[in-house]
């Protein structure tokens, strides 16, 4: 029993913990960024055809130089402590580091890449990831107060 609560916590303190912050980071500057579209959206034609450019190029510089790496510590995180993960958070291994790669390759177009996205060939794993560790901090957490 003791020993399953020092696993619980180390899965905690080594891996969910950090993996959550840095995904819960993700997500908000995610939903900055969507909310922002929203916003370019709505406004008038020629504005939004004489701004595209300049968003796509801030969208596309804010994920390479502030999100990447973020998913990266998370990728890191996953092979430093994968005796920690559990399988079902596992499961998402593979999908971040494939999203990571190709988001990194220089001179991809980001209309390649969006594509891709868009056919769910490199969908962003962040909120099923996000999702699926939250559930995880809150099992354990639950267990530890038992």
């Amino acid at each position: 029993r003791a020993s399953k609560r020092e696993f619980n916590r180390e899965q905690l303190d080594r891996f969910y913990s950090p993996a959550l912050g840095i995904l819960e980071e993700i997500l908000a500057k995610s939903l900055a960024r969507q909310r922002y579209g929203e916003a370019f959206s709505v406004a008038p034609e020629p504005i939004r055809q004489e701004h595209i450019d300049e968003k796509i190029k801030f969208d596309n510089r804010v994920l390479r130089e502030q999100l990447l790496p973020r998913y990266r510590e998370i990728a890191d995180l996953f092979r430093e402590h994968s005796g920690l993960v559990e399988p079902s958070t596992r499961e998402f291994h593979q999908q971040l580091v494939s999203f990571i790669d190709l988001w990194e390759r220089e001179g991809a177009p980001s209309s390649t890449v969006r594509q891709l996205q868009d056919s769910g060939t490199a969908s962003d794993p962040a909120r099923l990831l996000h999702d699926n560790v939250k559930r995880r901090v809150q099992e354990i957490v639950a267990h530890d107060e038992k």
